[in-house]
């Protein structure tokens, strides 16, 4: 599947430099050095693992995104936009889950046989840490300090970042297990969530 993406660097301790969209592709086989070749756009990567690294890369923008939103607020400002920009990255992170549970770990599961002790079963743990605490953020949100509020966002990143290091190794394998069918679905099902979002 070529080699492994840079290891996420963005924790909302400090302001993070843009990340270059090369640090997400998979390496592909050279294409031709043909003039017509070079002059033709080229085409997005479609490979499953691409996809999922995409939505590693929506998420953090997401968190980059609020982080900034609150940080100059004053403490009775509205803070209704960045509620918002939460609930999306709460949404687009459970789709995400929700996709490598049901079938991307789950196939790997029933092929490989590792279910209890396997690496899938440490994910799928740190899936429900994950939906935890973006829940507490939630819950938090409308009433708790800014200063508390940028605590929780910077221990979340650094728990999904984290958690994104050792996520990432499974996608090549997964996409080597998946059935046509399997593959065709999982695309179907992340594709309408797979656009960055706007800074406001």
């Amino acid at each position: 599947m070529g080699e492994s993406p840079k290891a996420h660097t963005s924790h909302l301790g400090h302001i993070p430099k843009p990340r270059p969209a090369a640090a997400y592709r998979v390496t592909r086989v050279a294409r031709s050095t043909s003039v017509a070749v070079q002059n033709q756009t080229r085409p997005a990567d479609t490979t499953l693992y691409a996809t999922m690294l995409a939505q590693h890369r929506i998420i953090d923008e997401l968190l980059v995104q609020l982080r900034q939103m609150i940080q100059p607020l004053e403490e009775r400002a509205d803070r209704a936009p960045s509620r918002r920009v939460l609930l999306r990255l709460q949404k687009t992170l459970l789709a995400h889950i929700e996709l490598e549970d049901t079938i991307l770990f789950r196939e790997f599961e029933a092929q490989s046989g590792l279910r209890e002790e396997g690496p899938t079963a440490t994910l799928r743990r740190e899936h429900d840490v994950l939906k935890a605490r973006v829940t507490e953020l939630l819950a938090a949100w409308k009433s708790s300090s800014i200063a508390l509020l940028l605590r929780q966002l910077a221990a979340f990143d650094a728990l999904y970042t984290d958690h994104c290091r050792r996520e990432d190794v499974m996608y090549g394998i997964c996409e080597r297990l998946l059935s046509p069918e399997l593959h065709a679905e999982a695309q179907r099902r992340l594709t309408p969530t797979s656009k960055t979002p706007k800074l406001r």
